[in-house]
């Protein structure tokens, strides 16, 4: 179905997708169809000659980690941080193309945790990636998501300290940061990116999980329907981008070009 449908790019997200039972099954049918492959990870199976050999098959390769090593396992568990450490070692000497996926929170927006960040991206030649925390989504815990979303002022804060230094510049949007995202959005992105959930319903992104009024298709009714979709806000970069590309078509080079950047990358 995807296939027919143009998909040429894919990302398998979750959970993680390495638990995922018919794995083997899907890697190869992706492989046979010459799709770009996005494998987003926790990085943490490092030990697993199968884990290694499974992210090996991915084009690219999308690893979760929150920053320093005590900050990051106080938020995803004791010794993730150096799991995470060996799977990059390992990804490196494959010389794989990798993405390190850093959700932002109040806890680790400070300086020391980004130069941090910037220090791994330098030594294992990792492009990086930044979204805000969302209470969003049926996958989201939304009390804690609340508890770490960082409030306005801090995101001023966080600005001001990116807005000097040139290379979060390049990988962190002004759109995430800005108070303006909070404005409602009419999301047409489901015109080219699309969510595949595993309940078969088929969504704009994994932030609409749950919602009756954003299930666009199902995959025993592929048939993609118009819908007059509203969200109070868009967490996901390329996401807002394109959107803001399909609202403002006139006003959206920089939009474009964040879009063309994310998405085609070259080795």
């Amino acid at each position: 179905m995807v296939y027919k449908r143009g998909c040429r790019f894919l990302i398998l997200t979750g959970g993680e997708p390495y638990l995922y039972a018919h794995k083997d099954m899907l890697l190869n049918w992706i492989k046979s169809k010459n799709i770009f492959l996005v494998i987003n990870t926790n990085g943490t199976h490092a030990e697993d000659p199968l884990y290694l050999s499974f992210l090996e098959k991915a084009d690219q390769i999308l690893i979760s980690l929150d920053g320093k090593p005590e900050l990051n396992d106080k938020q995803k568990g004791q010794g993730t941080y150096e799991k995470v450490i060996r799977t990059l070692n390992f990804l490196k000497e494959k010389n794989k193309a990798v993405s390190l996926s850093t959700v932002v929170t109040k806890l680790n927006i400070k300086q020391d945790n980004l130069e941090h960040i910037k220090e791994l991206k330098r030594k294992y030649n990792l492009h990086l990636n930044f979204a805000l925390i969302t209470e969003r989504g049926s996958t989201n815990h939304k009390e804690t998501s609340l508890k770490l979303r960082p409030n306005r002022n801090e995101l001023e804060s966080f600005d001001q300290l990116i807005s000097h230094d040139p290379l979060l510049k390049k990988y962190i949007s002004k759109k995430m940061l800005s108070p303006s995202n909070h404005q409602h959005i009419k999301c047409k992105s489901y015109q080219f990116a699309q969510y595949v959930n595993t309940d078969q319903k088929i969504y704009p992104c994994i932030n609409a999980l749950g919602r009756d009024d954003a299930v666009i298709a199902t995959t025993s009714n592929p048939q993609i329907q118009t819908l007059n979709i509203q969200c109070e806000r868009c967490d996901c970069p390329p996401l807002m981008a394109l959107n803001n590309i399909l609202n403002n078509p006139l006003n959206s080079y920089f939009d474009a070009k964040m879009i063309i950047k994310r998405f085609i990358r070259l080795k």
